[in-house]
């Protein structure tokens, strides 16, 4: 107890000399100071990691580098824990059930498959009775289940509940499908669109990296959505979420939050057509409180509360790429289904994620140079054990399944976390701009 309390006093003030006074007492007492000695080596210890060279990164991540954009956002949120991920493969055991991953992965399976069945019937979105899509969602859940897991595992009581709470969920995600394409113009072209790989319909961005060499980011786009307008195609990206989410531009800026909006630039780049927005959508069953007076109406409204798609969209046309997208807006109202609503005057109210299309444009460029500048410094064999940490004390470790491996420690030398500027988004599109400088995930 006396070495411990010597080490952490010397790391926190090396100059105490009360703490002094009692590292001299033990490292020259005759009997202490054989048994303390292991412990006071940790005093000269360094967690500190040195680069890879070059040639063995290469050889490891492979050159040209072939990426996602989520494993960018991994090595932005901790050199180390990508390297651990990507580089050494360290993987958690896998286990075959329907876990939340894999319901995950049923639902997406499934609303591609409904979304390729209107496509395929050359139905008409605004004409589709909910009871109908429920009947043609329910069968294709079964279908999907089945694949996924396997007929023997699907006899647990335990699965078939899950494998029903994803038939429910994905009901819910029709119903508001199917609204979104009633109320709006825009109308899905293309789901689970791979990108970047030879085998994928559309290349994707192979981006040049600082120094030689180059990046093929690689990805799938969940749904992507278009409308004509006066000789211009617009287009928007919908990528499925289990839960709410927005895009943090702070997070974009610090390179944590690039997928959505490289997604939207690729969509762009293959459809040449302008970026009208991006969005991440719930999918999920909600359940919200109601009273004894049960109104079916008023409960779903509620619940599209917590469904409403959260992201960022194009304020062009004096308002009519927002409006494409859900025309029962009108002054004084606001959007159940997206995150914009018009004043009295039809100015976009203050909470609208609404920006110009330039602006877009320019998160977009800033999203290609940052993924550049990331996927030189893996393959300059960064790997540092940095994660990042925000004001709130949200960080990198929060969910790591690496701690046992990196051994992160604060007190100890070499350790520090890379602190995220909690930065309002009107400082964020300054920086962007370049009135100050941007420094995406030093």
């Amino acid at each position: 107890q006396a070495a411990a309390f010597v080490v952490t006093g010397l790391r926190l003030d090396p100059d105490n000399p009360t703490v002094l006074d009692a590292y001299e007492w033990l490292v020259t007492h005759p009997d202490y100071a054989p048994l303390v000695r292991p412990t006071l080596r940790s005093l000269v210890y360094s967690n500190a990691v040195a680069p890879l060279l070059p040639e063995l990164a290469a050889a490891l991540y492979g050159e040209p580098l072939v990426t996602s954009v989520s494993r960018l956002e991994r090595f932005a949120a901790c050199p180390f824990q990508h390297f651990a991920r990507y580089g050494l493969r360290l993987e958690e055991r896998a286990v075959l059930r329907l876990d939340p991953a894999r319901i995950g992965t049923l639902t997406h399976a499934v609303l591609k498959a409904y979304v390729d069945w209107v496509r395929e019937h050359g139905l008409d979105w605004e004409t589709i009775r909910d009871e109908e899509a429920y009947a043609v969602v329910d069968r294709l859940t079964e279908a999907a289940a089945r694949e996924l897991v396997g007929e023997v595992l699907l006899s647990s009581g335990r699965q078939r509940y899950l494998v029903d709470l994803a038939r429910r969920t994905v009901r819910t995600a029709v119903r508001l499908l199917n609204e979104q394409m009633r109320a709006g113009d825009f109308r899905p072209v293309a789901t689970e669109l791979a990108f970047g790989r030879p085998r994928d319909e559309v290349a994707g961005w192979q981006l040049p990296i600082a120094g030689g060499g180059a990046v093929q980011l690689v990805g799938v786009i969940d749904r992507l959505d278009t409308w004509r307008h006066d000789g211009t195609t617009y287009v928007r990206v919908v990528d499925y979420k289990g839960y709410e989410r927005g895009v943090a531009l702070a997070d974009v800026l610090a390179g944590l939050e690039l997928q959505l909006i490289v997604y939207l630039g690729v969509a762009a780049d293959h459809l040449g057509a302008a970026p009208a927005g991006a969005f991440y959508q719930p999918v999920r069953d909600p359940f919200v409180p109601v009273d004894s007076d049960f109104d079916p109406d008023a409960a779903w409204a509620l619940r599209k509360t917590k469904l409403k798609a959260r992201g960022i969209l194009s304020s062009d046309g004096e308002g009519e790429v927002a409006l494409a997208m859900d025309r029962s807006v009108v002054p004084s109202s606001t959007s159940s289904l997206f995150p914009f609503g018009l004043n009295k005057d039809g100015s976009f109210r203050a909470r609208s994620s609404v920006v110009s299309g330039a602006y877009l444009e320019l998160l977009i460029d800033y999203v290609r140079d940052c993924a550049s500048e990331l996927a030189g410094r893996i393959l300059r064999g960064e790997h540092d054990v940095r994660p990042f940490r925000r004001k709130d004390n949200t960080r990198a470790c929060n969910r790591c399944p690496y701690h046992a491996v990196c051994r992160f420690d604060v007190l100890v030398e070499g350790n520090e976390y890379r602190y995220i500027d909690p930065l309002d988004d009107k400082e964020v599109w300054s920086r962007l701009r370049g009135d100050a400088t941007a420094v995406p995930a030093s």
